[in-house]
């Protein structure tokens, strides 16, 4: 969840970028992810399943945006990445979770519905526990990465509390290799 509210920024033409594709996790911890690369423009899926082994999904994160894959260092094992927000869309895959959210009124809405986007751009949200409001990233918003492809796998910066990635000082140092992005196919 974290990594969807810290994720990835709209420049212009990049100079470098991520393929253009599909790429995809395998189900870690009870959360499957996927992503959509077409020139600078990213849509990412993050579902959040009730078990750990991905078998019932619970709610689904879509985060649409532009990136730019900056000038890589040449003494590092990563090239920087920049995203920038364009919407954040949730849908609540359980009956159960439906009825909750709308008896709460998560993020103002009252109208929630089974497998039914609704989008949650910009608004502060009690999404994960009563009382513990979430502001989701608004349109707009950047946030800064690390990532590096070898072979057909792709990997996104560490996020830390001190690394979270919410400015250029705040860029996640080191990449995380426990979450890894396979390219699935070509758009």
């Amino acid at each position: 969840m974290v990594s969807l509210l810290l994720s990835l920024n709209l420049f212009s033409t990049p100079l470098y970028s991520i393929p253009n594709g599909n790429w995809a996790t395998d189900c870690v911890s009870g959360v499957e992810r996927r992503q959509s690369y077409v020139s600078n423009f990213v849509r990412t899926e993050e579902t959040f399943f009730t078990a750990l082994n991905c078998e019932q999904p619970n709610v689904r994160f879509i985060t649409t945006g532009h990136v730019s894959a900056l000038t890589p260092d040449p003494q590092s094992e990563h090239r920087k990445i920049n995203f920038t927000y364009q919407q954040v869309d949730l849908s609540l895959h359980r009956a159960e979770l439906v009825s909750h959210f709308n008896q709460r009124r998560v993020c103002g809405f009252s109208d929630w519905q089974l497998n039914e986007p609704k989008e949650i751009t910009g608004l502060n949200c009690e999404l994960f526990q009563t009382g513990t409001v979430t502001r989701v990233a608004a349109a707009g918003d950047r946030r800064y990465g690390i990532y590096a492809i070898e072979g057909d796998r792709l990997y996104y910066g560490q996020l830390s509390i001190s690394t979270d990635g919410s400015s250029e000082d705040k860029r996640p140092k080191v990449l995380n290799r426990t979450i890894v992005y396979t390219f699935q196919s070509s758009l």
